[in-house]
């Protein structure tokens, strides 16, 4: 049962979360090839593709753009950015 607006809704089991019509269904992932219960992921891949959410989860961390600069890097860009000239001067002195 779902309230929208103050109206009651009846819905069948298998719209539910929990329903026996979502947990008897077994999906074959297709790209670790495990079975998995739980509701699929959508693949980035193609946007198309039901997908474990274990590889699911794997695909949106290989999908953040990882950082190439240290902090040190970000440090000194950062510092240089500024244009204070002791800032820099003090950066260099610390870090050389």
């Amino acid at each position: 049962m779902v309230y929208r607006h103050m109206e009651r809704v009846e819905r069948p089991a298998a719209f539910l979360e929990g329903g026996a019509a979502m947990s008897k269904q077994a999906r074959v992932c297709p790209l670790c090839g495990r079975e998995y219960p739980e509701p699929p992921a959508l693949s980035r891949a193609d946007n198309t593709t039901d997908i474990c959410p274990a590889c699911g989860m794997m695909e949106a961390l290989a999908s953040i753009p990882r950082q190439r600069e240290g902090p040190a890097e970000r440090t000194r860009r950062a510092v240089y950015a500024t244009g204070n000239w002791w800032a820099r001067e003090n950066f260099d002195a610390t870090h050389n």
